[in-house]
């Protein structure tokens, strides 16, 4: 029986509950809009957040197929960055790739943006121009860039911004900048490698002159010692008596009379000693003419065979060199990339954003609600039993 009762009275309590809160309705209604009416309140005056994700794409390999002549003339030049060469260059996708990104991470861009934006200089009004260039570099490292994944082919660029027309201003107006200066970053780099390869030019020329210069210059002194010794040799014929020995129609001692005059002195001489004997004045004359006309055409006669293949090698590479016409080729280059639209490099279309917003707006008034709800309740229940002690 006790337990009877104790049932029926907590029945009556509950349903003493409900009816206090349906008579107590109007004051959790109040309570309920009131709380509802901050929220809304609070979310009204909430600056508006959204988070703009941008994807696009590099363009393929054809659209940089016109600078691909420009890797032959870097090959010709040993500028050609390849398994055997870390330190040269190469025009291709991806390397025009690294310069839109490279472009596009430094910032510069992004603050040139957003500092024509209305909201920048609400926040930059009556700052200095240091904390002004603060509050632009704190906005810009927030644009983040994610390089694709095994899900997702496209680059994407993010950013959070308080209006979704100034967003989209943003992103063209980066956009255009970055692949503006990555033009001009690609012309700067075509300059330079033009420059290289004159420097190179300059000094390739520079070192097989010197060494054809030397190979000459040897060969000249060889031609002096050979007419010292003629010097000599002619005068040691005159000391010897030839009078009376005729010569011959090339100004040479008849051969028999100058063997005639060896025996009859009695000197001897081996073969060679004889046949150099039979240089005369005339002979010595004809050389000494001869050296002085045109030495480097004199040193490719005298010179041994393989001097003379090798002076024959650095002139044809002198040859070479000087008729190398690749610097003004390479900058010939820079009227195409003039005329080149770098927009076509990449896929792009900020249109295609996806802009989400970061206010929860109804999560906000649906809680606010709930805390309302909450305390309407709990005062009518509070107030009920107030009055039942009473």
């Amino acid at each position: 029986m006790p337990e009877i009762h104790q049932k029926n009275d907590e029945e009556i309590d509950l349903v003493e509950s409900f009816r206090s809160l349906w008579n107590g309705k109007w004051k959790i209604l109040i309570a309920t809009f009131f709380t509802s009416f901050i929220g809304w309140n609070y979310v009204s005056n909430q600056e508006e957040s959204y988070t703009i994700s941008y994807p696009f794409e590099f363009s393929s390999g054809h659209a940089f197929v016109k600078y691909s002549p420009l890797n032959d003339l870097l090959k010709r030049n040993d500028l050609l960055i390849d398994k055997d060469n870390n330190y040269g260059y190469i025009f291709n996708n991806v390397s025009i790739r690294n310069i839109v990104i490279a472009e596009l991470m430094d910032y510069e861009e992004i603050i040139n943006a957003i500092n024509t934006t209305n909201y920048v200089k609400s926040l930059a009004k009556g700052l200095n121009e240091h904390d002004k260039k603060k509050i632009l570099f704190s906005i810009a490292k927030s644009f983040r860039l994610e390089s694709p994944t095994k899900k997702r082919k496209s680059w994407l660029f993010t950013f959070d911004w308080h209006n979704r027309e100034e967003a989209l201003h943003i992103l063209e107006l980066i956009f255009s900048e970055v692949l503006e200066n990555s033009k001009n970053v690609l012309r700067k780099t075509i300059e330079e490698l033009a420059d290289v390869i004159e420097v190179k030019k300059s000094n390739n020329l520079e070192e097989l002159q010197n060494i054809k210069s030397q190979i000459l210059l040897k060969q000249k002194k060889i031609n002096e010692m050979q007419i010292r010794n003629l010097v000599d040799l002619t005068t040691f014929m005159k000391e010897v008596d030839i009078q009376g020995i005729k010569l011959d129609e090339n100004g040479l001692p008849n051969t028999s009379e100058k063997l005639g005059l060896l025996l009859t002195n009695s000197v001897s001489f081996d073969a060679m000693d004889f046949l150099k004997l039979l240089t005369s004045d005339a002979q010595l004359k004809i050389m000494r003419n001869h050296s002085q006309a045109d030495p480097e055409l004199k040193a490719h006669v005298d010179l041994p065979l393989e001097s003379l293949k090798d002076l024959l090698k650095i002139s044809q590479k002198i040859n070479d060199i000087q008729n190398n016409r690749s610097p003004s080729v390479m900058r010939g280059f820079i009227k195409i990339l003039d005329a080149d639209n770098p927009k076509e490099w990449i896929q792009y279309n900020p249109l295609l954003s996806n802009i989400t917003s970061n206010n929860k707006n109804f999560l906000y008034i649906a809680l606010s609600s709930m805390i309302g709800l909450f305390i309407g309740v709990a005062y009518v229940l509070f107030q009920n039993a107030i009055t039942k002690e009473n």
